[in-house]
Parts: C-alpha cells; sequence; structure tokens
C-alpha cells in the first residue's frame, strides 16, 4: 500500500531507517485504508529517544514527551512526533501507565495499543505489519480490542469513549467481546478527567446514529453524566427526548439543548420538568463544556418555550431579540416543537424582511441617540426611547423616517 505523505515525514523515515527501524502507525494507516483523509501521522522506531536525537542532530529537537518516549523533530519548519517502541504495565490511574520499557521488538509495541485497527503499521516501503488483523477486521468493519479487551479498557478507560466514538463515526459495529468489556469496565470512566470524557462525547452527540448510541450506551454515558439516567427513568420525556434526536440534524447546540432542556429537580415525591437554562450552565460547569457552546444552549433553552408563529411582526421582534443568531434559533425550534410548514412561512418571512432592508433592529432605525439629545433627552430616557421608536416601526404604527419617527415622538409627548 502507498500513502502519499508529507515531505518532511518521508525524510525522517528515511533518516532513521538507515541505521535503526521506523514505521508509520495507528490513525494515519487506518485512515488510508479506508480510504479518508489523514489528519495525523504518527512515527514509531526501534531507536531510543537518546538515538533519535542522535540521528537528527542537526534539526531542532524538543523532548515534548520524553517520559513516554516522544521526542518532535522540526523539519523545515514542520514539528514531527517520533515514539520509541515501548512496552507498558500498571495502569494505577486507568489512564498512564506506570512503568514504560523500551524495545526493538514492533510486534510488543503494537500489544499495548487499543484496537487492531489502531495497530497496523506500515513500512517506508509501503508494507503493512498486522499481527492482529487489523484489516481483516476493517473489512468487516468491527471494532475490536487488541488483546483481552478489559485490560485495555482497565488501562485506559477513556479507551471506552473511543470505541463508542470510533463506533459512530466509522459505523463500525463494536465486536461482542470487546462491547461486553466495555460495560463491565465502565466504572473506570470515574478515573479519567472530566475534560477528556466530554471531548469524546461531543463528537458523539454529533454522530448520525446518535439517538441510537445515547440508548445503547446510556449506562456509559451516565457514569459521568448521570442526569441522563434521570431523564430515562421520566418515559415520557425520555421519548420525546429520543424522537427529537432522531428528526434532528447533526448540530450539536441543537442536540445538547434537546436533551437538557429537560433537565428536572426533584421536589419531595415529585418530578417538576424545568426548561431551566440556569440548571443547564450547572451542569455545563461540571462537565466543561467550553464557553461558547455553554451559552447557545443555555439561550436556546431559555427561549424554548416563547411564542414562535408566522406573524411578520413577531418575527421582527424575534429578529431583534437574536440577531444573527436567529437563524440557529430557528433550526433548534424545528427540531424542537415547530412543523415544517410553520418553520419554511417563517423561513420565507425572515428572507423578505431582510431583502427588503426591512427595520427590525436599532441599528436600522432611522433615528439614533444623537438625535434625541438634541431634542432634550439624556440617560437612560434615550435607549428607553429609542426601544420605543423601534417598536412603532416594527408593529407598522409608523414608517421608517426619521423625520416621521419624529413627528410621532411629538405627538406622543402631546398626549402625555
Amino acid at each position: 500500500m502507498h500513502i502519499q505523505y508529507p515531505k518532511q515525514i518521508e525524510s525522517c523515515l528515511k533518516e532513521l531507517n538507515q541505521k535503526y527501524e521506523a514505521v508509520l502507525v495507528g490513525g494515519c494507516v487506518r485512515d488510508a485504508l479506508l480510504g479518508r483523509k489523514i489528519k495525523d501521522y504518527d512515527l514509531a522506531t526501534s531507536a531510543t529517544p537518546e538515538q533519535v536525537k542522535d540521528v537528527f542532530k542537526r534539526y531542532t529537537t524538543f523532548d515534548s514527551g520524553i517520559k513516554h518516549g516522544t521526542v518532535t523533530v522540526v523539519v523545515d519548519l514542520q514539528p514531527v512526533e517520533i515514539t520509541t517502541y515501548r512496552i507498558e504495565s500498571g495502569y494505577s490511574d486507568s489512564r498512564h501507565p506506570d512503568t514504560i520499557e523500551y524495545t526493538t521488538d514492533l510486534k510488543k509495541d503494537c500489544m499495548r495499543r487499543d484496537f487492531t485497527m489502531n495497530a497496523i503499521c506500515m513500512r517506508p516501503d509501503g508494507d503493512l505489519v498486522d499481527y492482529f488483523d487489523g484489516q481483516k477486521d476493517i473489512e468487516n468493519k468491527l471494532i475490536r480490542c487488541v488483546g483481552d479487551a478489559k485490560e485495555r479498557f482497565y488501562e485506559d478507560a477513556l479507551r471506552i469513549m473511543r470505541a463508542i466514538r470510533f463506533s459512530a463515526t466509522l459505523g463500525f459495529e463494536i465486536e461482542p467481546e470487546t462491547k461486553a468489556a466495555l460495560f463491565e469496565e465502565r466504572q473506570n470512566l470515574r478515573k479519567i478527567s472530566m475534560e477528556r470524557f466530554i471531548q469524546e462525547f461531543l463528537k458523539i452527540v454529533v454522530a448520525e446514529n446518535f439517538d441510537e448510541l445515547l440508548v445503547e450506551y446510556l449506562d456509559v454515558f451516565s457514569v459521568m453524566i448521570p442526569e441522563l439516567k434521570q431523564l430515562s427513568e421520566i418515559p415520557d420525556v425520555w421519548s420525546k427526548i429520543i424522537e427529537d434526536l432522531h428528526n434532528a440534524p447533526a448540530v450539536l447546540t441543537y442536540r445538547l439543548a434537546l436533551i437538557f432542556l429537560h433537565l428536572s429537580r426533584f421536589n419531595a415525591d415529585k418530578i417538576i420538568p424545568m426548561h431551566s437554562a440556569s440548571t443547564f450552565l450547572m451542569l455545563a460547569k461540571r462537565l466543561r463544556i467550553n464557553n461558547e457552546i455553554t451559552g447557545t444552549v443555555a439561550r436556546f433553552i431559555q427561549n424554548s418555550q416563547i411564542e414562535l408563529v408566522a406573524d411578520k411582526v413577531l418575527v421582527k421582534k424575534r429578529l431583534n431579540q437574536f440577531g444573527d443568531s436567529f437563524f440557529d434559533y430557528l433550526g433548534f425550534r424545528k427540531a424542537y416543537d415547530l412543523h415544517d410548514d410553520v418553520y419554511d412561512k417563517i423561513s420565507k418571512q425572515v428572507s423578505d424582511i431582510i431583502g427588503r432592508q426591512e427595520c427590525f433592529s436599532l441599528k436600522q432605525l432611522a433615528i439614533n441617540g444623537s438625535d434625541l439629545k438634541q431634542l432634550g433627552y439624556s440617560g437612560t430616557k434615550i435607549s428607553s426611547t429609542l426601544n420605543q421608536c423601534l417598536l412603532w416601526v416594527i408593529e407598522g404604527q409608523v414608517d421608517n423616517n426619521k423625520y416621521k419617527i419624529l413627528d410621532k415622538l411629538n405627538e406622543s409627548k402631546g398626549r402625555n
């Protein structure tokens, strides 16, 4: 097999193989076999880190991951990570090895890897080294652990989430023994950082069949997000969530909002549904979801119950309320509760309003703060008056014309 890899990678392989052994391994080989775009290139070698630095003594090198046997070599301004073949043992934190031993045996290095499809190596001449039938598993669209699945998941609990994520993104099945071990070892997820867990979980959320995955792996996800288990125990709510997720596009913010707008709190023996952004904000903080995603989802949840109908005046008010994010909000509401015909009518109205440059925001209003200051307005009275004028324009009480708006203001003052 041939991979068209960058010249920096080719140069490193050539230099190392003059004296030692070096191969490509992991995701780059897997993705090449699948015909997918290669994002990263992992180089493994029989040379120790010190030997790697000696080979590349004419280059700049960094001990970027030296405790794990990784040296970074800068070739033509591009960093290339090179890792020594190693044997790992003792995983007291279910994430990192307690001890590492270097080896010149490629097979022993491959034995420590997570899944057979990620343990395939490629030599510089294109020959594949596949000790665990990873190619066969790729052909059969199976995710299988290298060796004993329980051991692999005990060693690094994040592999549990990676298995589900690979299944989601590649459309592969998880091999039965691997799946059974995944459930048996799921409590070890508590030992990994929330950041690493949520990074994998959010990738799973945008999978095409996330609704099915959420049902199938609920007991796994609930180890770190027990609120999911609580939601599943309310049949009407849970069926609504799964139905909405099935119909929703693969947009992360939509799907998170569709799940967590149903968050509930317990009051004595009653479960009281709350469409509460503050409830989600507390959860998002614990889950270490970034501020941008959190803010968007919270806004969707907070406004999930507001009126949204195909009325031009109301649509303008919503455009003023949401600004550029209105289309995202509209997409979320379609996934949650809008019928297609209502969504289509509102979308057309929005297009017409924007196309005709009709006024729905203060920046479009024909008067501004300076105009009001000249009339003697000051302080908070300026902003409140501008908003009143905008409301008149939106409701069609006056044209968006500076002099007509000022006349309307004078009339209003006269009546008061």
